[in-house]
């Protein structure tokens, strides 16, 4: 193992000027390490790396068959994978940082296993790294979270998004910290997910907390959108110690979702005179079904845990941090343009090559206006609007 990361760099500055025509032959004169570059939003990273000739150093603690095909992403010798790693190896870390330039942590999970806590994952990890990027003066440490990060919040997981976040500050004041919302696309954990919650006869079961006056609301986002906007994340000026909230173009319930999701999918075959029903249910009934799942699936990744079903119900409505815009993403994929080729593969034989002519795309939400009605919700539970009503009207 030890012997695989003696890798040494030119002391020459000649690696930080940008040389050539741009694009996959070129010299993006940066080279950034990637940790959790096998996940979905790495892999798409790693993509974009390539066609900008940005080098890259990928440790991953899968089969070399596994990444074979992450190669010809990149030009020759533009990436080099490190095999047999795992976080717990601070040697190897160590190494890596030191021959980087810029570090993105792209590590993460919503379960844990026999071999890695959840804590370990987002609080120690991100605490390790961010010690040895403050120790080499690393140009910049790009960080993911998750949206609806907080000490205060009611999920375990997002509470240890905080507190990793909270260390990578306190380490490195000039990491950036990235919170996208829900990520869509091929091989994703969302609308593939859907597939997995309960449904019977056209019954599409959707958890709802009983004290929620308002519908939840989802700002999903492409997975292609979130690796560009790590990609300049990594290499923009005058970003450093901040933080921003990644959302898509399109804002949806969570109810049309489910129900456009399964439209596509056809997935209970429904003849003309039925029709699908929502059917609310306690979230943690969903939670407990989520948990049968990881109790079957105990070898390897479950398809459902908790975690998901969690922010899958957590509405996402932006607070005012900096976003894609700011990140240089001015248009960004929708998902009635990809949503077919994502959801496909789980259709029946016999509707697998019919086009989206039948299904009802559903009705985009206004952002904006559903801010406003939460505010003036909070302000009538508060006794605020009944009072002046009485003054003024």
């Amino acid at each position: 193992m030890a012997k695989s990361l003696v890798f040494t760099r030119s002391k020459s500055l000649s690696h930080l000027v940008e040389k050539g025509i741009g694009g996959r032959h070129s010299d993006g004169g940066l080279t950034v390490a990637v940790f959790g570059g096998t996940g979905q939003i790495g892999r798409n990273l790693l993509t974009r790396m390539g066609r900008e000739g940005v080098q890259g150093v990928v440790p991953h603690r899968i089969s070399d068959k596994r990444v074979i095909h992450f190669k010809p992403m990149a030009d020759l010798g533009q990436f080099n994978f490190i095999s047999n790693y795992d976080i717990r190896n601070d040697e190897a870390t160590e190494q890596i940082v030191k021959h980087s330039d810029v570090v993105v942590n792209c590590v993460g999970r919503t379960f844990p296993t026999r071999n890695f806590s959840l804590d370990e994952v987002h609080v120690t990890w991100p605490y390790k790294l961010s010690k040895l990027c403050k120790k080499y003066s690393k140009d910049r440490l790009v960080h993911l979270s998750a949206y609806g990060a907080s000490e205060k919040s009611d999920s375990n997981f997002l509470k240890l998004k905080a507190v990793g976040e909270k260390v990578v500050r306190n380490n490195f004041p000039e990491s950036v910290i990235l919170r996208p919302a829900r990520v869509f696309g091929r091989t994703d954990d969302y609308l593939t997910l859907m597939r997995f919650l309960p449904h019977i006869w056209g019954n599409l079961f959707v958890g709802k907390r009983w004290s929620d006056k308002h519908p939840i609301l989802k700002i999903p986002v492409a997975v292609g959108d979130i690796g560009q906007a790590v990609l300049n994340a990594c290499r923009m000026p005058k970003i450093s110690g901040q933080t921003f909230e990644l959302f898509g173009s399109e804002a949806y319930y969570l109810e049309d979702l489910h129900e456009f999701v399964y439209d596509i999918m056809n997935k209970e075959g429904l003849e003309e005179d039925h029709e699908r029903q929502i059917r609310h249910v306690p979230i943690g009934l969903l939670k407990a079904y989520a948990r049968a799942w990881e109790l079957f699936w105990f070898m390897g990744e479950p398809p459902l845990d908790r975690v998901l079903i969690e922010l899958n119900h957590l509405s996402e409505v932006p607070t005012g941090l900096p976003g894609m815009q700011e990140l240089g993403i001015k248009e960004q994929g929708k998902m009635s343009e990809i949503v077919l080729d994502i959801l496909r593969p789980f259709r029946p034989h016999k509707q697998y090559y019919e086009t989206m002519e039948e299904v009802v795309l559903p009705t985009p939400v206004d952002v904006e206006e559903y801010k406003k009605s939460l505010d003036k919700s909070n302000l009538k539970d508060e006794g605020i609007v009944g009072d002046l009503n009485k003054t003024y009207l």
